[in-house]
């Protein structure tokens, strides 16, 4: 089908009722036609206006204009009934005037209209993306100009060039793309650059790797599980999420997309968790645990072994506690100073070995820099074997 420059509404109809899927939808655009006039004139069919503003996203999918405003140099002559040509705006009434559009990278083919129905006091001298237009026939009504040009900064960009003269244009027809940015950003899927990582009781960072594309790139962070934030898109490949829940774990891909008018996306990354910083503050330890059993020592004979386990009032292991502890029944030692590892125990042998010992262990203490012991909290003190 055509369609009409701008925005369309595409209906599609299942017929039938074997259950049919679409799977995706590609519209291309041969053409891109832009009219220059003045506001309330009526558009040619086809065209997209432009009244001469300052440019800016137009809201009809494309972002266009002038460096300046100079709406109040566009005509409607009313002479001729071919409205691209009896419709037009000055580029040099307001001194030497620039208008662009925003596009991907690629080659264009273009026709521009320029002139003036009513007078011939011009020379359509014009500079389009750095290739020279030279007016072959100054001082008449109309020239209509085919070139084909390479944008590389993500915008078309017509200008006056040297000898023009009051030059005027009426209208450009920007060709079907060839080479234009199709692809996604690379790297496709996205990478990490710092997986997710907590930075407090509510918060959450992360940073995706730099992507690259011709016509730019921004960043999504969607929060797959726990009930955070997405992003939005965005220019940084920085993101942090804030207002979470204290000790709760959040999951969180990135995708890249290009800034082109096709905003060609990338694979998400690889989904990644982190975990938010628990509320509470740790102030002292306990003995959560204690296993006593024994180990082989010279035979028949056997020694004592217990592991006892430091908590703190947060629920989490102790490292580098002090254990002291004492060995009753058929052994009869006390041990000073056994070190918690990183999963908060410490581990007593005892020095004697009997045959089929009985015995009973009791913490006595427990030291840390920072936590206090707090025997009051002991899950147990004492356990026998």
């Amino acid at each position: 089908m055509s369609l009409l420059a701008g925005t369309n509404t595409i209906r599609t109809t299942a017929i039938g009722s074997s259950g049919a899927n679409i799977d995706h939808l590609k519209v291309s655009e041969s053409h891109l036609r832009v009219n220059f006039q003045k506001s309330g004139a009526w558009i040619p069919s086809g065209f997209l206006p432009d009244y001469g503003d300052a440019f800016a996203d137009r809201g009809n999918g494309y972002s266009y204009g002038w460096d300046i405003d100079i709406t109040a140099d566009a005509r409607d002559r009313n002479l001729i009934t071919d409205q691209k040509y009896d419709t037009l705006n000055h580029m040099q009434k307001a001194g030497n005037r620039t208008w662009e559009i925003a596009l991907p990278n690629g080659t264009y083919d273009l026709v521009i209209g320029m002139g003036d129905p009513s007078t011939a006091d011009f020379i359509n001298n014009i500079d389009v993306e750095g290739t020279v237009i030279t007016d072959p026939d100054p001082y008449d009504n109309f020239d209509e100009y085919s070139v084909s040009i390479t944008v590389g900064d993500g915008r078309l960009t017509i200008t006056t060039a040297s000898g023009a003269v009051n030059a005027k244009i009426c209208f450009v027809d920007i060709g079907e793309v060839s080479g234009g940015d199709v692809s996604p950003p690379s790297p496709d899927p996205m990478t990490w650059a710092a997986v997710p990582y907590a930075t407090g009781t509510d918060s959450i960072a992360m940073e995706a790797t730099p992507a690259s594309d011709p016509s730019g790139v921004e960043y999504f962070f969607t929060c797959t599980a726990g009930g955070g934030h997405d992003s939005g898109w965005q220019d940084g490949t920085f993101y942090e999420d804030t207002g979470l829940e204290a000790g709760t774990t959040y999951t969180y891909t990135v995708t890249a997309r290009d800034k082109s008018p096709a905003q060609n996306s990338t694979a998400p990354s690889t989904a990644e968790s982190a975990t938010t910083d628990s509320s509470c503050t740790p102030v002292d330890c306990h003995v959560e645990s204690i296993e006593c059993t024994v180990v082989n020592c010279k035979p028949p004979t056997k020694s004592g072994q217990v592991t006892v386990t430091i908590y703190d009032n947060c629920g989490s292991p102790v490292v580098g506690a002090l254990v002291d502890g004492t060995f009753t029944g058929d052994f009869n030692e006390t041990i000073y100073d056994m070190p918690t590892n990183e999963n908060g125990q410490a581990v007593f042998v005892t020095a004697g070995c009997v045959k089929k010992p009985t015995y009973m262990f009791c913490v006595d203490d427990v030291t840390h820099g920072t936590l206090v012991y707090d025997s009051g909290d002991n899950v147990e003190t004492c356990d026998s074997y």
